[in-house]
């Protein structure tokens, strides 16, 4: 009876070892009722006596007594064994870790064993591959027209880690990332043919160098502190831009599903390559090319997935604020809410099959702030930088379009997306498994950007749908995406592409 194996386990997680539970059903005489009988043994409660860690060569003794459960005196609780032995694993500084207890003379005391096989401290991995994407570029050809183009570039990447630095449990880690962009893609506003390079091959680099370190258990144990710092040149495409950064972030697991994150963000981003003619390309954009931005921001996480990477189960939902003032050193100030919400769920006996959706909502406004124009004449902004307004369109958001090419009438310029203050995307996917590694997808994706908040509106969302094909790679999955447009547009006097093709790693969501 469940009943009775529930009513062992709570003996087992108080010590009781030897703790039986008989459980009689009692009928009465015409056996229309029950009332039950749990007849129990307890046996002898059995304490903790002493705690004894060995394996751990560079790890400290003071790292491992952190995560157990269970302390000297603690009745012998089989629960507090098991957590204790997750939690040492989740440090991923571990191989291996066996929890056992060793019968003394005393039958109500036993020792506690901890065995514990450390793993390399250094880490290496590196990777390689290409990807595709649909762009919207302008061409020498008609400048005043945008066009799609789509672009293959080779790509690498390098990761290397140091883990349980000085025994605490300390990581710091390397990365970084490659890919080399043809250089006669993209034709910039402003430019004539004498001006051009013309030169073909792969000549615009996109690299990403990122370095952390991970201090674990601060502030009385509460959190974990991680420290950010990256340089990274990436392409849009309305303009390129290249940004430093520097960030200090503390997470906190609120319960075993629920974690929060707080940060602090300073960097200088510069705007380059810009698509959108400057006679079209907003006030801010014009007069800080190159920026500082300084902000903190809140995260709250709630996450059930079954699996990081593969999920077939589960949950994932986010919640961030974000403020940027000129009070704490950023040069123009704004704030910024992104909210997402993701969900898989296995059919039951279909053979693998599951059901993924997505949906996320970004605003954002500006503060005001006075500036002079190219005019000499003093104008009041609230406009937001290049870099933090919101995009659309691609192999993440909506696949039937071209990289950040959806909009309104008021965040596209020639065809060009400047961005917009409000996003709001949504996402559903089918996913079957085939054979070998390869699954195969089918899509609906739908949403639009918006020039301010207030003015989302669902009748104006762009929709795509379409299929695709995934591969479960030793690097992880690779993906192909084919998304065709609902009801095409004319644009800036182009008429849009029936479809849109993506090439990349990982899921969409």
């Amino acid at each position: 009876m469940l009943d009775r194996d529930v009513i062992q386990l709570q003996y087992l997680n108080h010590g009781f070892l030897n703790a039986t539970v008989e459980a009689n059903p009692a009928f009465n005489a015409d056996r229309t009722r029950a009332e039950p009988v749990f007849t129990v043994r307890e046996g002898s409660q059995i304490f903790v006596e002493h705690i004894l860690i060995v394996g751990n060569l560079r790890t400290s003794t003071d790292t491992i007594e952190r995560e157990l459960q269970i302390k000297s005196g603690d009745p012998l609780s089989a629960e507090a064994r098991v957590d204790s032995q997750r939690r040492l694993m989740e440090l991923a500084i571990f191989r291996r870790v066996q929890i056992n207890d060793l019968r003394g003379a005393d039958e109500t005391h036993r020792d506690l064993l901890v065995t514990v096989e450390e793993s390399p401290p250094t880490t290496v991995a590196w990777g390689g591959g290409i990807e595709g994407r649909l762009r919207v570029v302008r061409s020498e050809e008609n400048q005043g027209i945008a066009s799609e183009r789509l672009e293959f570039a080779p790509r690498g990447s390098f990761q290397i880690g140091r883990r349980n630095f000085f025994g605490k449990n300390r990581t710091a880690n390397l990365f970084t990332s490659v890919s080399l962009h043809p250089k006669d893609a993209p034709f910039f506003a402003e430019q004539t043919s004498t001006t051009s390079t013309g030169s073909s091959g792969f000549g615009f680099t996109e690299y990403r160098v990122l370095g952390q370190f991970q201090e674990p258990k601060v502030f009385g144990k509460l959190a974990d502190v991680l420290f950010t710092a990256t340089i990274e040149q990436q392409i849009r495409s309305s303009f390129n831009f290249s940004r430093r950064s520097a960030s200090a972030e503390v997470a906190r697991g609120v319960t075993r599903r629920i974690g929060a994150v707080a940060s602090y963000q300073i960097q200088r981003t510069r705007v380059f390559d810009e698509s959108v003619s400057k006679s079209d390309r907003l006030t801010l954009d014009r007069l800080f090319p190159q920026l500082r931005l300084s902000s903190g921001s809140f995260t709250l996480i709630r996450d059930t997935r079954d699996d990081q990477i593969e999920p077939a189960s589960g949950y994932h939902l986010t919640g961030k604020i974000q403020l940027a003032a000129r009070r704490i050193g950023s040069e123009v100030g704004f704030a910024q809410t992104y909210t997402r919400a993701r969900a898989y769920r296995s059919l039951p006996k279909a053979h693998g099959i599951i059901l993924a959706g997505s949906a996320q909502l970004g605003l954002a406004t500006g503060f005001p702030r006075e500036v002079i124009n190219e005019q000499g004449n003093a104008e009041m902004i609230t406009d937001l930088p290049a870099s933090e307004r919101f995009f659309a369109g691609g192999d993440t958001t909506i696949r039937g379009f071209a990289l950040d090419s959806v909009g309104t009438p008021e965040t596209l310029r020639d065809g060009f997306p400047i961005g917009g203050n409000a996003r709001i995307v949504f996402n559903a996917e089918v996913r079957a498994p085939l054979r070998g590694g390869i699954g195969v997808v089918g899509f609906l994706d739908s949403g639009n950007v918006f020039a301010r908040a207030g003015d989302v509106n669902l009748a104006e969302l762009r929709s795509a749908v379409g299929f695709g094909v995934r591969y479960k790679s030793p690097v992880g999955p690779i993906r192909f995406d084919m998304g065709f447009k609902i009801h095409p547009q004319e644009i800036a006097g182009r008429r849009e592409g029936p479809f849109a093709v993506h090439v990349s790693f990982g899921q969409a969501f």
